[in-house]
């Protein structure tokens, strides 16, 4: 069990901050009313997870997990749901839930943990799923945690790592995405700064909390800056496109993503 330490005490308040200052922008603006409640769920779960579940140690967990994460990212493109031709979700009754931002969080911090070589094997491979999704966040969301393996890990895996996350980008960006924005899911700062420029700047600020408090711990980490390297890879995606903003707009799954990477961190 993680002890209740400083070490994770910043990433938490900076997750506990987006969420909130989302999910106040749903009550002020008239969102459908189960948004906040979907998203304040999402948030003790993350912060469970965060807390109580144990981080993996033992070379089998971790490739074990690394598995189930490929396999979870392999799951919409056999499950669907196909939305013209695009499938980044897995169902769940009424909760449809995002592969990507669910999985690749955590995934990043496990990679850290694997010899050179295998990690590029599971990078590459989450890579091809991304691109058959098609997933374009999910491929910036990729380069982002390439980028940060190629500045601290450096080596020739971590560029070729850059590469594939390159060649992931350029094959969804090929393919068509036919979806459109959704209020309060996309295009999250263009409306809350119609609604309001405090608003704006309140959601703005959630956001930066989330992706800089964590830095603010004494352990800047591999596994931790990589982490934030898929989030901010994530948050990079909605702001120049249509795709779903992480935390601060409406959607369960990078809220419990980023708890249950901030729950494979290494205990110190």
């Amino acid at each position: 069990m993680r002890g209740f330490g400083k070490d994770i005490i910043f990433a938490e308040i900076g997750l506990i901050a987006a969420v909130l200052c989302g999910c106040l922008y749903m009550l002020a603006a008239d969102a459908p009313a189960h948004y906040p409640l979907v998203n304040g769920a999402a948030l003790v779960v993350a912060l469970l997870l965060a807390r109580f579940c144990p981080a993996p140690k033992r070379e089998p967990v971790i490739i074990g997990l690394l598995l189930a994460i490929l396999l979870l990212l392999f799951a919409p493109i056999i499950l669907g749901p196909d939305l013209g031709g695009v499938s980044r979700w897995i169902n769940l009754g009424p909760l449809s839930l995002h592969a990507g931002m669910l999985a690749l969080p955590a995934f990043a911090v496990l990679l850290s943990h694997v010899q050179a070589g295998m990690r590029f094997v599971y990078f590459a491979a989450a890579c091809l799923l991304v691109a058959l999704q098609p997933d374009r966040g999910s491929a910036i969301a990729l380069l982002g945690c390439a980028g940060i393996f190629a500045v601290l890990a450096r080596g020739v895996t971590s560029i070729a790592m850059l590469l594939g996350a390159a060649a992931c980008l350029v094959a969804t960006i090929w393919l068509p995405d036919p979806l459109s924005g959704v209020p309060f899911v996309e295009n999250i700062f263009g409306d809350s700064f119609h609604f309001h420029p405090a608003m704006g700047l309140l959601l703005l600020s959630g956001l930066a909390a989330a992706l800089l408090l964590p830095l603010a711990s004494a352990s800047h980490s591999l596994p931790r800056i990589a982490m934030l390297g898929v989030m901010a890879g994530y948050a990079f995606a909605a702001m120049i496109g249509h795709y779903p903003y992480p935390l601060i707009g409406y959607g369960a799954s990078p809220i419990i993503g980023f708890g249950l990477a901030l729950a494979f961190l290494p205990k110190n």
